[in-house]
């Protein structure tokens, strides 16, 4: 599992010592990235947990392919990083940020990703629902040939 977290303070950090302490309990593999290099090294940090500030670009990309799951934020980037890596995800909009409420609702309603409110959020409920969640996979195979065809029709038409 990766907890990948983001966003602005305080809702990163809130939502990051909320996990944190479900995170530390759990048996699971989880790779913890808190999102800021100001956040202060845990004390402790169980065999379990791989715990890092932040990832660069390239480790990011591998921790998101190894993960089962992913539970971050419902920003734009992430969504599509999620979704053309084709991972499962739960999505915990920041509090008061409409277009990830808007984007996590929209997720979550048609099946692409699940949605969790912040204030409600327990990990082990949420990973308990998500091996019931009927993901909905996306399939972009040939999403640009599909564009293309587009573009050069609307090319042609204003050449015309």
């Amino acid at each position: 599992m990766l907890i990948l977290l983001s966003g602005n303070e305080p809702q990163r950090s809130i939502l990051a010592e909320m996990i944190w302490r479900k995170a530390i309990q759990s048996d699971r593999q989880i790779i913890f990235v808190s999102g800021s290099e100001n956040t202060k090294e845990p004390p402790f940090i169980p065999e379990h947990i791989s715990y890092h500030k932040r990832l660069s670009a390239d480790d990011l990309v591998r921790a998101i392919k190894m993960a089962e799951i992913v539970i971050c934020r419902s920003g734009y980037s992430s969504l599509m990083d999620l979704i053309a890596l084709d991972k499962k995800a739960i999505l915990i909009p920041t509090p008061g940020q409409t277009e990830q409420e808007y984007l996590a609702k929209q997720m979550h309603k048609n099946k692409i990703f699940m949605a969790a409110s912040q204030s409600k959020f327990d990990i082990q409920t949420s990973l308990m629902n998500a091996t019931l969640f009927p993901f909905q996979r996306t399939h972009f195979e040939n999403a640009f040939e599909k564009h293309k065809l587009v573009l050069s029709d609307w090319l042609q038409k204003i050449g015309e």
